[in-house]
């Protein structure tokens, strides 16, 4: 069973509470479905049944007991879970969703369900309020469901067993976040909630510990989601690349003739209607150094792995590399990626009209969020940075994309021409 969670804003983290802080606000523009209880030993078990290798369908320290939440399963085995389920209900998922873990931020917004106390009940814990360790428990799992849910109907969000989130661990910022999925690279996981063993501290709806992936633990088991989620292409064992489906439809390319700073020499800006007949995905962020270099370590046409202005910064925006340049790094990655691409698909560069489509995200003003600009919205002349800053540090458009003003121009795949 899933439970549909709106968009919203709240306030993420707790003073006093180690590596929560600094509190800081956080918006999450997309809705999305979340387990209302953690997963199960025979859920685990019916997707997992067949599994080869080092994992075992039925992992739990106390097996034989089907509504305990699973346990003893790690980050990397739960993507194998993920993968086998998606791929069970391929048929049935809408394009672009998928089941996978919460993010982190999503965890604690559903945990918190409207709150803003310690726990979402209050701001104290007594026995009866989840399965924790206060000295006459359990002392182990026990059955999903056993305690009050919290004001949004989700079951043991505290206590029980630890929940794997999808992201990488990292330090807060006290600035506000839309949407946040914690660093581009790391390779230990977040774990939220608390389990039988842990203490009072532990269960605060703003807890969280940092585990590495392949940790299993009789503490740690897991809750899923559904949600529309980003294409993810595993370019190393620390670097990922994310991408977003974007449905087809019909938009105005060009700016209106009242628009500020318009330039239309040549006819560059000229308003046409466009449809795009066909989805895509689009990445999530500007492809970074970290992963540039990931694709082109070993290349064999003597460019530089690692060419940009201000190297060593992973998370930035790879730069100084040509349109030239750009199709040696997809020929390279679609022969990485060969074994994973369905038939008939490559990783390209987008259109000039799948570029601006994606970038106004629905709008129609100057900027996807509206018609003048501030030093909050982008990184451009004005920032005072005078150079590339991390993926990521300003909002997304309505669609999620991030950076598609500023940080670095970016090629398409188009020949230029005026517009008609």
């Amino acid at each position: 069973e899933m439970i549909w969670v709106e968009p919203g804003t709240f306030t993420m983290g707790q003073v006093g509470v180690t590596n929560a802080e600094p509190e800081h606000q956080v918006t999450l523009t997309k809705g999305f479905y979340l387990g209302k209880y953690e997963v199960t030993q025979a859920q685990y078990e019916a997707v997992m049944t067949g599994v080869t290798g080092d994992l075992n369908a039925t992992p739990s320290n106390w097996h034989g007991y089907p509504n305990h939440p699973v346990e003893n399963v790690s980050w990397d085995d739960l993507q194998v879970f993920i993968e086998r389920l998606n791929e069970q209900q391929k048929n049935i998922l809408p394009m672009g969703w998928a089941f996978a873990l919460p993010t982190e931020a999503q965890w604690e917004y559903a945990c918190r369900a409207g709150t803003v106390t310690a726990f979402s009940w209050g701001d104290t814990i007594i026995s009866i309020d989840a399965n924790w360790n206060h000295g006459n428990d359990a002392n182990k799992t026990e059955n999903v469901g056993q305690y009050s849910a919290n004001p949004w109907g989700f079951f043991d969000m505290h206590g029980n067993v630890w929940e794997w989130t999808a992201d990488r661990f990292g330090s807060y910022s006290v600035d506000a976040q839309t949407d946040p999925e914690g660093p581009l690279s790391g390779n230990s996981r977040v774990g939220r909630g608390g389990s039988w063993l842990s203490t009072a501290p532990s269960l605060h709806s703003a807890s969280r510990r940092n585990d590495s992936s392949i940790y299993r633990s009789n503490q740690f088991g897991f809750r899923l989601s559904l949600q529309k989620v980003p294409h993810v292409v595993e370019l190393n064992s620390t670097v990922d690349l994310e991408m977003i489906w974007v449905e087809p439809g019909t938009f105005t390319m060009g700016s209106p003739t009242t628009e500020a700073g318009r330039n239309n020499t040549e006819g560059r800006e000229t308003q046409h209607e466009v449809t795009l007949t066909s989805g895509f995905y689009l990445g999530k962020y500007e492809v970074t150094q970290a992963q540039y270099e990931a694709v082109m370590t070993g290349n064999t046409d003597g460019l530089n792995a690692t060419p940009s202005n201000w190297p060593n910064n992973p998370d930035r925006p790879v730069e100084k590399v040509s349109y030239d340049d750009i199709q040696k790094f997809l020929t390279r990655l679609n022969a990485q990626e060969a074994g994973n691409i369905p038939a008939g698909w490559a990783y390209v560069l987008p259109t000039e009209a799948q570029w601006e489509y994606a970038c106004r995200a629905g709008t129609t003003t100057a900027y996807s969020w509206g018609d003048s600009i501030t030093t909050d919205n982008a990184n451009y002349s004005d920032s005072g940075y005078s150079q590339t800053r991390d993926v990521g540090q300003y909002a997304a458009n309505p669609w999620g994309f991030f950076d598609m003003h500023g940080n670095v121009w970016e090629w398409t795949a188009d020949a230029w021409g005026s517009y008609t």
